[in-house]
């Protein structure tokens, strides 16, 4: 590692130059039909192709198609092969059930399913993304599993903690948004006739309960763990 760092110069020299041989040795093998340029192409033919899209006005079309498809495709099966990993860390018996299954589908080549995707959906942007989504869901469903199943157990009592907390303000605003609807409508059939008083000190009670009860949901690991303060938990370490 020191040796590196007092010869970056060298080091770049021989990653550059390595790249520049594999271009080469590329380009003459394609040239001597050492291999397929009907598969494999050329490094020049390459970038022929691209100055002639970039001339013709198709290239950054064509960049903008692919990466979208291929980051829709990322993001979805890492979104969803995360929520699939934490419903494992849930429920462990439908893990140990599902866990050789996602061995085998992580051992399969997913770039083997490319002629069969075309086959069933085409050519067109669903493949690709279907394509992305295969390569990177059961990897981010394993390794989510993975880190949850290893977390520190006190982690994963604050995390629910917080949760719980999250859940009890998101519930508290979502009744508070369904009694003012519930006020319009009696506005609106003659239900409720005006003036209505508002009762404040009942609803800086309830703001107050909720605020105390979501306290009490951060502080109760740290009481647990006869911590000081909820941010401790972050500095425990098994063992």
């Amino acid at each position: 590692m020191r040796e590196g760092k007092k010869h970056p110069f060298a080091i770049n020299v021989w990653r550059w130059g390595l790249l520049i041989l594999l271009l080469v040795l590329w380009e003459i093998g394609a040239r001597l039909k050492w291999i397929d340029p009907f598969f494999f192409s050329s490094p020049l033919e390459i970038a022929r192709t691209a100055v002639i899209k970039w001339q013709g006005g198709t290239l950054w079309r064509d960049i903008a198609y692919t990466g979208a498809s291929t980051l829709l495709g990322f993001v979805l099966g890492t979104v969803i092969g995360s929520i699939v990993g934490l419903l494992f860390w849930f429920s462990r018996p439908v893990a140990q059930v599902a866990e050789p299954w996602m061995i085998v589908l992580n051992a399969l080549p997913k770039l083997a399913l490319a002629p069969v995707l075309v086959i069933w959906f085409g050519i067109g942007f669903l493949s690709k993304v279907i394509l992305a989504f295969l390569m990177t869901v059961v990897v981010a469903a394993m390794s989510a599993y993975s880190g949850v199943r290893t977390a520190d157990p006190a982690l994963e009592t604050l995390m629910v903690s917080l949760c719980a907390v999250v859940m009890s303000l998101a519930l508290g605003v979502l009744g508070a948004w369904c009694s003012i609807q519930i006020l319009e409508y009696g506005y609106h059939f003659g239900i409720v006739t005006p003036p209505v008083t508002m009762p404040w000190a009942h609803l800086a009670c309830a703001v107050l309960l909720v605020f105390v009860l979501s306290s009490l949901a951060c502080l109760l690991p740290a009481w647990r763990m006869k911590h000081a303060s909820v941010t401790d938990l972050l500095s425990v370490r098994e063992g």
